[in-house]
């Protein structure tokens, strides 16, 4: 059963605007350390084309990890007008057993999954590139001019979609419909509206489903997205009236505007504009299934002894030596702080607090900077290390062994606003 075709439309303003690799990402393309191995099959696609085509393969082979191979059927050809691409999963398939038993996955996911492939040789996600545009943009380093599209771009995000990031919400009038023959994909388990209620379980064909999907009042529930996103649920795209092709598997195009970070997966992209890191999309990714290093966009992945602070931009390790001369690495506390610019730190025992961390955004005051705040309650050695992934610039400090820690107030620790 093949998916719903998404598209990407094309925004006729000009926006010059780069959104490039996050340094994690880069790295692995550059070095061609992929962790998927993806084929493509092109359908008269030109030449000149395939460079353009083939980087934005490249970051997806390094977002995922899958032991089995990915198929593309690529296709050049004249689309709807104002249509740069579309792409839909090749299939779609249900477990019947376990957990998540009677449940739609795109073939790819299903495949990883299951360690298999189902369909030797048949693709897996169909794609198509409207071959009418005559402004492309087939460079593979991000610089668009003013009045082209960046075929980069509309290619990591109809692969993205053919991976999962896809729906079977849809509406006829005032009514609301999911899942099909009676099961809902796997994406649709985690789009809620504003209370948090899921969507899905909304009766099938009923009048509120089909307001809610129009209510511009919905989000991405997915446990890592929302973490990586600081707390906040992303919001999806619901106009009114339904957007089919558009509504629900995409981001919020106001939300997420040319520039931001995780623009990537709006519905629309203008001329000029060029978005090479996927940004909250693979977190999305690893929501649904797949092994994918949910990341912020600034390419910090919290962890047990890694702190990701205001968006993710700020990476924080400790490190410490004791009086035995044993040493480690500072653990992040699971206590559940609001907000995200703040943090707990341990380092013998999880009920023993070492460190309170903060940080402060003054960008846009009169101080505009960000600050760091700290206090320790030990005398044992330990580096701090804070990194504005931003940027790349990284500082320290540090605390002797035997010296009761003093409370650090660093208001002039980062001048790197915005």
């Amino acid at each position: 059963m093949p998916g719903e075709v998404l598209v990407l439309r094309a925004d006729p303003t000009s926006v010059e605007s780069r959104v490039p690799m996050r340094e994690g990402i880069r790295s692995r393309v550059e070095a061609a350390t992929v962790s998927a191995n993806i084929e493509v099959t092109y359908n008269g696609f030109p030449s000149e084309a395939r460079d353009a085509f083939q980087r934005a393969v490249d970051i997806a082979a390094s977002m995922i990890s899958s032991p089995v191979t990915i198929r593309i059927d690529a296709n050049w050809t004249p689309l709807e007008p104002g249509v740069l691409g579309s792409a839909a999963a090749a299939g779609y398939v249900r477990f019947l057993s376990g957990p998540i038993a009677h449940i739609w996955f795109p073939r790819a996911l299903f495949d990883s999954l299951s360690g298999s492939d189902r369909n030797p040789g048949d693709p897996d996600i169909v794609a198509n590139f409207n071959s009418d545009f005559t402004n492309w943009y087939l460079g593979t380093d991000g610089n668009a001019a003013p009045n082209d599209y960046d075929l980069t771009t509309v290619v990591l995000h109809e692969i993205i979609h053919g991976l999962g990031f896809s729906d079977s919400f849809f509406a006829l009038g005032n009514l609301g419909f999911v899942g099909i023959l009676g099961s809902p994909f796997i994406y649709d388990l985690w789009v809620v509206d504003g209370s948090g209620a899921p969507l899905a379980a909304l009766p099938d064909g009923s009048l509120s489903l089909g307001t809610a999907l129009t209510s511009g009042n919905l989000y991405f529930d997915g446990p890592g997205t929302v973490e990586s996103n600081g707390g906040t649920l992303p919001r999806l795209y619901a106009p009114f009236p339904f957007e089919s092709g558009s509504s629900i598997a995409h981001f919020d195009e106001a939300t997420y505007p040319a520039g931001h970070a995780d623009s990537l997966m709006t519905p629309f992209l203008a001329m000029g504009e060029a978005i090479h890191d996927p940004g909250l999309a693979t977190c999305v990714l690893s929501d649904i299934g797949w092994d994918a290093q949910c990341a912020s966009a600034y390419g910090c992945v919290a962890d047990d002894d890694t702190l990701c602070l205001l968006d993710g931009r700020f990476q924080v390790e400790v490190d410490w030596r004791d009086f035995q001369e044993r040493t480690g690495r500072g653990q992040v506390s699971n206590a559940d702080l609001p907000g995200d610019s703040s943090g707990l730190f341990y380092f013998f025992n999880a009920s023993n607090i070492e460190m309170l961390f903060k940080m402060v955004d003054t960008c846009g005051s009169q101080f505009d900077n960000f600050w760091v705040f700290f206090a320790a309650t030990t005398n044992v050695e330990f580096t701090v290390t804070v990194t504005d992934l931003a940027v790349g610039l990284t500082k320290v400090w540090t605390n002797d062994l035997g010296h009761s820690a003093d409370a650090v107030t660093d208001t002039g620790a980062f001048s790197t606003c915005p």
